[in-house]
């Protein structure tokens, strides 16, 4: 491999080593900033989730290369960074859902627990048979069964944080478009486009990994370090890391523009559903408040609870109630 040459020599996996650890390190730094911002436990294990994740690819490659030695030591250091890294990722993205949207949809977080539970489960036997074989000292062509089961668990890994981070966009879209129809939101065009890049970026990580581990499935020969597998989870953690990021961003612009949002009334809409009718909520955790905070005050023709710009108190009872779920 190029990582372990004396002088320059072309490697593919050298080159994606390169660019994977570069999406960690810049990740790394988002996360910090995140966690110096707020001192928030879910930031602080977002970041041990980006420093494991790329603690991994480097004990994996450098086992790799020393194999004939002492390189199964790494191979089962990297089994226990990725347990932490890779391994609690999914369980970060549904925590992340369920804070937000568990109330509103709980059959689907039902639904999504028990498929990250499996993930995790799974995950974990799979590393500890990696673990196992790496004590061994058994050759490499030994564990096609072993390669087969970690590419399978793969692809569900990547269709499973898919589905969870597309429910929670596509809920915070259909919240926000229901104010839109009601004329009682006017959304910021960065959270629009914020979005949107979510949502693109969740369709080519998603079609990214799953390309590469049904390739390694037939062919465990075509990227037997997994580069390209470690490249795309550090570009879908980099993705969720910058949307964290720029919901931050536009929640502090929002708030030294000096909006504030007060209920200036308590009735609900009219009409068949008594008070089922669109209405405007609070949504407690910290990338989802940002539909609050972005609220603004519109004519009410159906008496519906409407927002006015009035003093700075709503955006210091925000502020209180995203510290209340940091700090849970």
């Amino acid at each position: 491999m190029g990582v372990t040459e004396n002088e320059f020599q072309w490697s593919a996996a050298s080159f994606l080593l390169g660019l994977s650890i570069s999406n960690f390190v810049a990740t790394i730094g988002q996360c910090v900033l995140l966690f110096y911002r707020r001192r928030s436990r879910f930031y602080l294990a977002l970041l041990v989730v980006a420093t494991c994740s790329a603690l991994d690819p480097m004990c994996t490659y450098i086992g790799a290369s020393r194999i004939a030695t002492d390189g199964w030591q790494y191979n089962v250091g990297s089994c226990l960074v990725s347990l932490f890294g890779l391994g609690m990722f999914g369980t970060l993205n549904f925590v992340r859902f369920y804070k937000t949207c568990g109330k509103s949809y709980p059959r689907l977080s039902r639904v999504l627990a028990v498929g990250t539970a499996i993930h995790l489960i799974v995950f974990w036997v799979i590393n500890i048979w990696w673990a196992v074989f790496s004590f061994s000292r058994r050759p490499f062509s030994d564990a096609a069964d072993l390669f087969f089961a970690y590419s399978l668990w793969y692809i569900y890994d990547a269709l499973l944080n898919v589905a969870v981070s597309l429910a929670f966009v596509l809920f915070l879209r259909s919240r926000l478009a229901g104010g839109q129809m009601a004329g009682q939101v006017v959304l910021r065009r960065g959270i629009q486009r914020a979005l949107m890049t979510v949502q693109v970026s969740l369709a080519v990580e998603c079609l990214f990994l799953l390309t590469n581990n049904i390739m390694n499935a037939v062919d465990a020969t075509i990227d037997p370090l997994w580069g390209l597998s470690y490249l795309g989870n550090s570009i879908r953690v980099r993705v969720f890391c910058t949307f964290l990021d720029t919901i931050r961003r536009l929640m502090s612009e929002n708030t030294h523009a000096g909006t504030g949002m007060t209920d200036s009334s308590t009735g609900t809409a009219t009409g068949g559903g008594g008070g089922n009718g669109p209405r405007a909520t609070m949504i407690s955790t910290s990338p989802s408040s940002i539909v609050k905070q972005h609220l603004v005050s519109s004519p009410s023709v159906t008496g519906m609870v409407t927002y006015t710009s009035t003093s700075n108190k709503p955006i210091q009872s925000t502020r209180r109630a995203m510290m209340d779920e940091d700090a849970g």
